[in-house]
């Protein structure tokens, strides 16, 4: 049995984010992402998951956003209600609310 990986990693003005897959011919098929989507001066987290193609399994769901703001060389970020929810609700909420 031969199992092929690939990760990669994508870093553009709209996206920073690294991907995974790992595939048995026939078998299995993982894929997941996890990253920032980015609209001006707020990133969306995303994390995502697939468990074999024909079962799509994307149990993880990421909320809020956050926004970061740049003054020279410093940065200050501040998370906006940002969780990860599964099936049965929130199983993270973020702790920081404010600068």
């Amino acid at each position: 049995m031969f199992i092929f990986f690939t990760v990669f990693i994508k870093d553009t003005d709209n996206e920073y984010s690294l991907s995974a897959l790992a595939e048995s011919k026939d078998i299995f098929l993982y894929r997941a992402r996890i990253g920032l989507l980015i609209k001006g001066s707020t990133y969306t987290p995303i994390l995502e998951y697939t468990i074999n193609q024909d079962k799509p399994n994307q149990i993880l769901n990421v909320e809020g956003s956050v926004t970061v703001d740049k003054a020279g060389t410093k940065r200050t970020y501040t998370f906006n209600n940002v969780r990860v929810n599964n099936d049965q609700g929130s199983i993270f909420k973020s702790i920081f609310s404010s600068r």
